[in-house]
């Protein structure tokens, strides 16, 4: 049963349009991966979600975001008034995780204040009951309750704050959770950590997550589905199986590719050239100038669709059936 569905999402930066035509829904239960490089619009997307663009950004007015809840029919919360998104849907229907919990703690305020001002911006007011609901969601998170909401942030470690945050975004019980870049800046061991709080999480609270990362290795054994985004547009999306055992876009094998493996004593794959600007964006597929296996006249002229492989399988590439055979030899490997 689907929580949410985002039809042909688009986001502007004044002129700029850095979303562009993204469709995908999200299964309860289900944890969806959004994976891509720095710039490729996945933070944007999340903010999308839950209206807190900044300023100088906008939503297209074809675009839908339906979210579901209990419901059959799905809430456009594009079309709902911004002050109801505030109060309603934000932390109580949907929470986020923010990309740096450095910046997304007060220096200046103890834990516990964190708890309160949230709960009391969404009309919780006991303090009691806040501190009760707070000290539950820390132990969950394998933190001392005692210890930690008395601490500064500062006063934490890096994956102490994060799980801070993971607790806070639970605070009001929601049914799905935002994920943006969840491991960031930590080592490999607290990102492990981390990951497993969260599954276990996820099971006793009966939650669906998107998590959101650049590290698409990450992904491996934590989701169900993945997309991979590039330009602001979806250039594949798959069941894990499909993309980590059989990936058919160039960029997406560049990306698997990039990751060093154990044993692994070859350079790892480094896709040719950067992000897009997109205030010029190439013509045709959006990956053609980096892309290992361009065909002239077609990639540089025509923008491929998202179109099915097979059922839980679809690929935006006019060349796929290359990347099929080929696999990481398109990259001279």
């Amino acid at each position: 049963m689907k929580l949410l569905e985002v039809q042909e999402l688009e986001v502007f930066y004044g002129r700029v349009k850095v979303v562009s035509g993204v469709s995908f829904s999200v299964e309860k239960g289900e944890i969806l991966g959004i994976a891509g490089e720095s710039g490729s619009g996945k933070s944007t997307i999340a903010n999308a979600l839950l209206r807190i663009l900044p300023e100088s950004a906008y939503i297209g007015e074809k675009s839908k975001v339906l979210y579901y809840g209990n419901s059959d029919v799905g809430e456009d919360l594009t079309k709902l008034p911004l002050p109801v998104v505030e109060k309603e849907v934000r932390w109580k229907e949907i929470s986020m995780v923010f990309q740096g919990a450095l910046n997304s703690l007060n220096p200046t305020l103890r834990i516990r204040d964190h708890f309160v001002e949230t709960a009391k911006a969404h009309g919780l007011k006991d303090k009691d009951e806040i501190m009760s609901r707070a000290s539950k969601l820390l132990e969950m998170v394998r933190l001392d309750p005692k210890r930690v909401l008395s601490s500064y942030p500062g006063e934490l470690s890096g994956g102490m704050k994060q799980r801070v945050l993971i607790a806070l975004s639970l605070l009001l019980n929601p049914k799905l959770v935002i994920l943006d870049e969840p491991t960031t800046a930590l080592d490999v061991i607290t990102q492990r950590e981390i990951l497993e709080i969260l599954r276990k999480i996820k099971a006793d609270l009966n939650l669906t997550y998107i998590i959101i990362t650049h590290d698409i290795a990450l992904l491996a054994d934590f989701v169900d589905r993945v997309i991979v985004l590039y330009a602001g547009r979806i250039a594949e999306e798959g069941s894990i199986l499909d993309i980590f055992s059989k990936p058919l876009h160039p960029y997406t094998v560049g990306l698997l590719s990039s990751v060093p493996k154990i044993g692994q004593f070859s350079e790892p794959v480094v896709i040719p050239g950067s992000s897009p600007d997109y205030r010029r964006l190439p013509p045709g597929c959006k990956f053609h100038p980096r892309c290992p296996i361009a065909i002239g006249g077609i990639c540089d002229k025509q923008e491929p669709y998202l179109n099915s492989v097979n059922s839980s399988h679809m690929i935006a590439c006019h060349n796929y059936k290359l990347v099929e055979e080929k696999g990481v030899e398109i990259y001279g490997r």
